[in-house]
């Protein structure tokens, strides 16, 4: 039995379906590319976003000592600002003060808000008005609490400085052996969370 032959507008279809379909794909690439031209900013933030891909498969060694940062002072409170707003925590409104203590205690300026990272997702997930984003003094039977977030932040800062950096302890590595000894048995998720945060932060854009 013969195939029933197609009708005229569904063999002309057949024929015009490359071409819609060509034609569909390049009016998405160029309405992609005029956006992204369009918006700077986006199109910054996706290649950082790439940036952070390939980290996550490819994570910065260990052993890199604090302090190592090339951000140019200026940039530096554009950038944790907009980070930790990236973040939707509620350290940005304190982004300054961060700042002002980490060079009062000479502290890498992406330690404090990468701990926190680690510790509470950007203080995203705290104990109830305890104000400690950073993990500090907290043990299983015990929570450390501040009165607010400004003094959390000198506190931390000032014993990260005193019982830490000034003991020899200098990576992020380190600071965990102390810190969080128990993250040495799950193989340091520990400082390789800090150690990741700190290098987003390193590359996070600017503008």
């Amino acid at each position: 039995m013969e195939k029933p032959a197609l009708g005229k507008a569904a063999h002309t279809m057949v024929l015009f379906l490359p071409v819609i379909y060509f034609c569909s794909i390049a009016f998405f690439i160029l309405g992609v590319s005029f956006y992204l031209i369009s918006h700077p900013q986006t199109l910054k933030r996706l290649h950082y976003e790439i940036l952070t891909y390939s980290l996550f498969n490819s994570p910065p060694r260990d052993g890199l000592v604090l302090g190592a940062s090339t951000v140019k002072a200026e940039a530096k409170p554009v950038i944790l600002k907009k980070y930790l707003q990236s973040h939707g925590s509620v350290l940005e409104l304190y982004s300054d003060v961060m700042l002002e203590a980490a060079e009062k205690h000479n502290l890498d300026w992406r330690l404090l808000p990468a701990i926190a990272g680690q510790e509470s997702t950007f203080c995203r997930t705290i104990p109830n008005n305890s104000y400690n984003c950073w993990g500090w003094a907290v043990t299983e039977t015990y929570t450390k609490k501040f009165s607010n977030f400004e003094e959390s932040i000198w506190r931390v800062a000032k014993g990260l400085r005193e019982d830490y950096l000034n003991e020899g302890l200098e990576t992020p590595e380190a600071i965990m052996t102390k810190y969080t000894p128990a993250s040495l048995e799950k193989g340091g998720s520990w400082a390789k969370g800090v150690r990741y945060f700190m290098w987003e932060l390193e590359n996070f854009p600017s503008e």
